[in-house]
C-alpha cells in the first residue's frame, strides 16, 4: 500500500502535492517487521523489474535511485580516509558503482526504505511513504540498505535477505519471468553493502557495523593489500564479479 496522488499543484515559491492519507502506524522492524518490509520491497522491485525499469525512467522518473549514490555524493567520497580498509573501499568505489550500475537486477527502488518510511495496517499490511529517492537502481541497494539501516534483526540479515530472493522469484515467476539466482543475488547484495558503506565512510557511520561485510569483499578483491590505483581496482571488481546473466 502507498499514498496515491489526488492533485499536484506548481507554485512560484514550490509545489502542492496532496496525497491519500494512510491509515495505518509506525512498527517494529524486528525479525517479523523486516521480513514483512523486505517482502513488499519484493513486490515492488518485481513490478518494476528489468524493461520496466526504463520505461519508468522514460516516463520522467529519476534515472538513479536511492539517496547515496556515487555521482550526486562527491563531497562525501572526498571525505573518505585515504589509508586502511576505508581507504581501500576509496578506491574500489567507483568500480563498485558501476558494476552495480551494470548488474543485469535492474528495477526501481524505493531508495530510502527504513523503518521511518513504513507503516502497519492492523492486519500487518505494510504500508510505504516517502518515494523522494525512488529511481532506477539495482534493488540490492534496497535490501541492504533496509538490513542494515532500518532492521533490529541485523544478526539475521542473511536469512532475511535470502527470504527477500524467495518472494521476489515468486512475484517474478507469478509474472512468467525468470528469477535471478540465489548465488548471484547475494554476491550482488555484498556490493551493494560496500557501496552503502562508501557513503556511509565519508558521512558519518549509523545503523549495523558494515565493516564485516565489506572487508573480507576488499580482501577478494586485493588480498589485503592495497591495490596501486583505481583502475587496478576496477579490473579486479570486474574479474571478481563480471556481468552475466541472472
Amino acid at each position: 500500500v502507498v499514498p496515491r496522488p489526488l492533485h499536484v499543484e506548481a507554485r512560484s515559491d514550490g509545489v502542492t502535492i496532496v496525497m491519500s492519507r494512510l491509515d495505518g502506524r509506525p512498527g517494529a522492524f524486528d525479525r517479523r517487521g523486516t521480513e514483512t518490509a523486505l517482502a513488499a520491497l519484493a513486490r515492488l522491485h518485481a513490478c518494476f523489474w528489468g524493461p520496466r525499469a526504463d520505461e519508468a525512467v522514460a516516463g520522467g522518473l529519476q534515472e538513479q535511485g536511492t539517496m547515496w549514490y556515487l555521482d550526486t555524493r562527491k563531497d562525501e567520497f572526498d571525505s573518505m580516509p585515504t589509508r586502511g580498509w576505508e581507504g581501500r573501499l576509496r578506491l574500489a568505489a567507483k568500480a563498485i558503482d558501476e558494476r552495480l550500475k551494470a548488474d543485469p537486477m535492474q528495477s526501481v527502488v524505493h531508495g530510502d526504505p527504513k523503518d521511518a518510511n513504513f507503516y502497519f495496517a492492523v492486519d500487518g499490511t505494510p504500508q510505504l511513504y516517502d518515494f523522494q529517492y525512488c529511481g532506477k537502481a539495482c534493488p540490492a541497494k534496497d535490501v541492504a540498505y533496509c538490513l542494515c539501516c532500518g532492521s533490529s534483526a541485523w544478526d539475521e540479515a542473511d536469512e532475511l535477505a535470502r527470504g527477500y530472493h524467495r518472494d521476489l522469484s515468486e512475484a517474478l515467476s507469478s509474472r512468467g519471468e525468470e528469477p535471478p539466482a540465489l548465488d548471484a543475488f547475494l554476491e550482488t547484495l555484498e556490493l551493494a553493502y560496500a557501496d552503502l558503506g562508501r557513503w556511509m565512510s565519508g558521512w558519518g557511520w549509523w545503523g549495523h557495523d558494515l565493516s564485516h561485510r565489506i572487508k573480507p569483499l576488499l580482501d577478494t578483491l586485493d588480498g589485503g593489500t592495497p591495490l596501486a590505483s583505481e583502475e587496478a581496482y576496477r579490473e579486479a571488481v570486474w574479474r571478481v564479479y563480471p556481468e552475466g546473466a541472472v
